[in-house]
């Protein structure tokens, strides 16, 4: 990214994995992408998975997801410590 970039003209959020976390083979329960704010009247928000499959979850389904995954202990402390700092602006987030 260049050192300009600016997160709030961003629609969506991109969570960075490493390659070799065995949590990859777990990719349908790993979010890699996510809607930055609830669209859709707030009922939900589009979704993608590491194993390339798509839902639409809601705040709370998300935020379970992330939270699995920022204590999963296999996963290096930079990746958790990011995740937890995602969920904690999707936390704050209005719904």
């Amino acid at each position: 990214m260049k050192d300009d970039f600016d997160e709030k003209l961003c629609s969506y959020r991109y969570i960075y994995l490493p390659s070799g976390w065995p949590g990859f083979r777990e990719g349908s329960k790993v979010v890699w992408v996510f809607e930055k704010r609830l669209n859709h009247k707030g009922k939900g928000i589009n979704t993608v998975f590491a194993d390339g499959h798509t839902a639409f979850l809601s705040k709370e389904e998300l935020i379970a997801t992330l939270r699995l995954m920022a204590d999963d202990e296999k996963l290096p402390a930079p990746n958790r410590d990011s995740i937890r700092k995602t969920l904690s602006e999707v936390l704050a987030e209005t719904p």
